[in-house]
């Protein structure tokens, strides 16, 4: 999912629902999608439509490891 630009983008129409179908199907992977150039787009959006205790969770998973943060922060699409 989200490794293509054509394969999902989230609308503003997108039920809270399937918001959340969305971000389960991508929080154990977010921070390799963080860096895809596709996959990155998809976390931008999400992070605008998404709960503060959805983007905790990706804050978790971001901070997970101590240089993971400086490795996505580096990273052209991070």
């Amino acid at each position: 999912m989200a490794r293509d630009q054509n394969d999902y983008r989230l609308e503003e129409e997108e039920t809270i629902e399937d918001m959340d179908t969305v971000f389960n199907e991508v929080i154990d992977n977010v921070v390799e999608r963080m860096m895809d150039p596709c996959g990155n787009y998809l976390v931008q959006k999400l992070l605008e439509y998404c709960s503060d205790d959805q983007k905790l969770q990706i804050i978790l998973k971001l901070t997970k490891e101590p240089s993971q943060l400086v490795k996505t922060s580096l990273n052209t699409h991070g």
